[in-house]
């Protein structure tokens, strides 16, 4: 994952990309911990702002992350997923 850091306030923040926090987020998902409702707000509100080829690679491992990104067979941006 990419850090890279933001001013904010009086203290520099290390902030996560959109692409990093989807990834992390489709990496949590379990056998034991497979809600996509707390997740599906998320990414449509950060669906402009993430690499969907590089998240479809990078979770590519995840039986519960490709689940998540199959809807439609297209990916959140409206174009046909990547494989």
């Amino acid at each position: 994952m990419d850090w890279y850091r933001r001013r904010g306030g009086a203290a520099d923040e290390p902030v996560l990309s959109a692409t990093d926090l989807v990834i992390a987020k489709l990496l949590s998902f379990q056998h034991h911990h497979c809600d996509f409702a707390w997740a599906l707000p998320m990414v449509r509100a950060l669906r402009e702002q993430v690499d969907w080829p590089q998240v479809r690679r990078r979770t590519s491992s995840s039986p519960f992350a490709e689940a998540f990104l199959l809807p439609a067979g297209r990916d959140w941006t409206g174009r046909r997923r990547c494989r």
